[in-house]
């Protein structure tokens, strides 16, 4: 299955080929495009619904019951 992100992808208000580019986060890699003319940035769904995964997992509160 092809991977939208390897596309050319043009800004909707500037009508440019956006640059690619990747931000880490808690050790995750997420990949974006930006715009050089006015800033706007795309971020990967398919990274930012992993990372948001595991924020949610890591926020998760767990109840333990130790026993001996």
């Amino acid at each position: 299955m092809a991977d939208i992100f390897d596309t050319k992808i043009m800004c909707s208000k500037c009508n440019l080929v956006m640059s690619k580019g990747e931000t880490f986060r808690n050790g995750f890699r997420i990949r974006r495009v930006e715009c050089q003319k006015c800033g706007e940035k795309i971020n990967h769904p398919g990274d930012m619904s992993e990372y948001n995964q595991f924020v949610e997992l890591k926020n998760k509160e767990f109840k333990v019951k130790l026993r001996l």
